[in-house]
């Protein structure tokens, strides 16, 4: 009797393991390639994908353009620089200003620049000006010795940047 008992449960445990391991997962939880039956909100589940909600993103960035402007008398040689101004009018009445506070009485807009470097080379001796600009400061100052005649003819006489200011 103890013989035709045992078999049954042999078989009841046999029939239960090869349940298990053809077992469908839960309701909402996909099984294919998901043998640990893994729900979707996990990291570590073959069907994660992050759903962080678009709002929670960072914004874009928002730039502001920053503008300078060079003034120069030919007359005297006073000059007025101005960099990091909100508008190009800005930086050209600021530039003007600072040309006849420093004695220009004949000031004149030589250029102006935003987002960028500006510089200005000059002979040695003096002489004419030759001006380049650039998104890189040192890229703006070989430019304006290349056109002044090399660095052994010409000097910087200026070298400044107005770069954009991120306000968001």
């Amino acid at each position: 009797m103890s013989k035709s008992f045992i078999c049954p449960v042999f078989f009841f445990l046999s029939g239960l393991h090869a349940t298990l391991a053809f077992s469908q997962c839960a309701p909402g939880i996909p099984s294919a390639g998901n043998q640990g039956c893994i729900p979707q909100d996990q990291s570590n589940s073959p069907y994660y994908r992050d759903r962080t909600p678009a709002s929670s993103a960072e914004p874009d960035a928002v730039w502001e353009d920053r503008w300078g402007a060079v003034v120069l008398d030919s007359d005297n040689g006073r000059a007025g620089t101005i960099e990091d101004q909100p508008s190009k009018s800005a930086a050209i009445a600021t530039a003007m200003d600072l040309c006849a506070h420093n004695g220009g009485t004949r000031c004149e807009l030589q250029f102006t620049f935003y987002n960028q470097c500006a510089a200005i080379a000059q002979g040695i001796g003096g002489g004419k000006l030759k001006w380049s600009m650039s998104p890189d400061k040192i890229d703006a100052d070989t430019r304006a010795l290349q056109r002044c005649g090399g660095k052994d003819a010409c000097q910087i006489v200026y070298s400044q940047c107005s770069m954009p200011k991120r306000i968001r």
